[in-house]
């Protein structure tokens, strides 16, 4: 992917620039987010010039459809700063408010994940089938929080987590990432906790076309720059809706 490459030349040359930061909410956006982008958008627009574009830096490029594509250039910003290789370009397909294809792509370990809605999910060219491990150790789960979550509510969610019985809690800092690896069976479940379209959509669809479970059942998806979902997605049934219920 174009936008792979630009993000992969910059990590490796360490041109890590940042253009501005949140720092009530622990949020960064470099100069890589907005050429990773930039790219993107050049390629979509050529390729699909009749459909609206959503993309986390730009914002909405309403061309009157009803599809929508919606971008992640960088999904893992700060881990990409830091110099850490857990990051992704993310897009995703949305028709009418239902997520119909997407794609998530680990330029560093060149890893490329994708969806179809009703046929499948796959790494590269091998098909994803979550299978749930709850038998066999202890449980593993990605947590993902809004930024503008307080700590104190972060601290309480965590603490009923492992009170449930959850050996390893994550927070990667790459939302869309630990949906595919939930996808490929490597956790057993992935909190999502009032997150952005950007954060989940993408990866949602490869880890429910994995065949995971989620609760509550997703609704519409609107491709708006503010849309919003809480909801638990696993290899399970009962420990979707039991996380979630905490």
């Amino acid at each position: 992917m174009c936008a792979g490459k630009v993000l992969k030349s910059a990590f490796n040359s360490k041109s890590l620039e940042v253009i501005s930061k949140s720092v009530e909410y622990h949020d960064v956006m470099s100069v890589a987010d907005t050429d990773a982008e930039s790219a993107i958008i050049k390629v979509l627009t050529s390729k699909l010039p009749t459909t609206n574009i959503l993309s986390e830096e730009m914002g909405y490029i309403d061309r009157g459809s009803v599809d929508t594509i919606v971008v992640d250039p960088l999904d893992g910003s700060s881990n990409f700063l830091l110099g850490l290789p857990h990051f992704s370009v993310s897009l995703v397909h949305i028709h009418n408010g239902t997520a119909t294809a997407s794609v998530v792509f680990s330029p560093i370990l060149n890893k490329l994940y994708f969806a179809e809605n009703g046929k499948g999910a796959y790494l590269d060219n091998k098909k994803l089938e979550s299978v749930s491990n709850i038998e066999k150790h202890s449980l593993c789960v990605a947590v993902n929080f809004s930024h503008e979550t307080a700590w104190i509510e972060k601290q309480e969610a965590l603490n009923k987590i492992n009170d449930l019985g959850v050996g390893r809690i994550l927070r990667n800092g790459s939302p869309n990432l630990d949906f595919c690896l939930l996808a490929e069976g490597r956790i057993d479940a992935v909190v999502s906790s009032d997150s952005l379209m950007y954060d989940f959509a993408p990866g949602y669809l490869i880890a429910k076309e994995s065949g995971c479970f989620e609760y509550p059942v997703m609704g519409p998806i609107e491709s708006s720059k503010e849309s919003r979902k809480s909801f638990v997605i696993g290899n399970d049934k009962l420990l979707s809706e039991r996380l979630f219920n905490l």
